[in-house]
């Protein structure tokens, strides 16, 4: 307060000045050099109209009273007021449960498991039953499409044997047409036959009916085909039945 009042005493005002002016000019006495306590004795006088002025900012003070207040609030809360929210909180909580309580909801659970359980096994067994019924669907519609084609080559047998006046030339053309058509069939539905004259025994391919030594070979090699064998997309659908040459024992 007393620099805010010596910075305004240090430089008149223009009202200090203009007061000093008139009241001289009205004596007719000449003008005295302004006096620099003169501004101090003006402001003190404005500080006794203006009670904010005199007393501080105004607005400083109402602060300082309302952080006095909401920090006597604080302290009260800290001094041991009720908290009301936190009672009604735990006023809603649930008691705790007595050991029979807990009994008959454990079985409650146990019995609505049992109920899942078994609606459970009964869907995996409806399914279950479905995919068996419709792979063994799915097999009978695979034989049915390979019978139908078996039965063309069963009609052309008929008609072979059902030719009259024909030679033997003639018969045993047809028959040789027959036969392609079949090795078609087969190969159409992914069956092959294994190729054994010649080649080396391969005990997961050939089946030996028979050996014997010759020295004309080093290894054992099936010299001849006694049952063709086949193929099934890969697989040994049957083996060969074959003849085997054995290399000669050494003596």
């Amino acid at each position: 307060m007393k620099m805010w009042l010596t910075r305004i005493s240090a430089r008149p005002t223009r009202r200090t000045r203009t007061s000093v002016k008139t009241r001289t000019k009205t004596r007719g006495g000449p003008v005295p050099a302004p006096h620099w306590n003169l501004g101090v004795r003006i402001m003190a006088g404005r500080d006794k109209q203006d009670p904010v002025r005199a007393n501080g900012s105004g607005c400083d003070q109402g602060a300082q009273e309302e952080a006095g207040a909401r920090g006597g609030a604080d302290a009260q809360d800290k001094a041991g007021v009720p908290d009301k929210a936190g009672a009604a909180v735990r006023a809603t909580e649930a008691p705790e449960a007595s050991p029979e309580e807990r009994i008959l909801q454990a079985e409650a659970k146990a019995t609505e498991n049992w109920d899942l359980f078994l609606r459970a096994r009964a869907d995996f067994e409806n399914y279950r039953k479905t995919m068996l019924r419709d792979r063994d669907a799915s097999i009978r519609r695979g034989k049915k499409d390979l019978f139908l084609r078996l039965l063309d080559i069963r009609d052309n047998f008929d008609r072979a044997l059902s030719a009259q006046n024909q030679s033997v030339e003639a018969l045993r053309s047809g028959i040789e047409i027959i036969a392609r058509q079949m090795e078609s069939l087969l190969k159409a539905e992914g069956v092959e036959p294994i190729e054994s004259a010649g080649k080396p025994f391969d005990p997961a391919l050939h089946e030996a009916i028979a050996t014997w030594e010759s020295p004309d070979v080093t290894r054992d090699v099936c010299t001849d085909e006694i049952q063709r064998g086949y193929l099934y997309q890969g697989e040994v659908l049957r083996a060969a039945r074959v003849r085997v040459a054995k290399p000669e024992a050494a003596h």
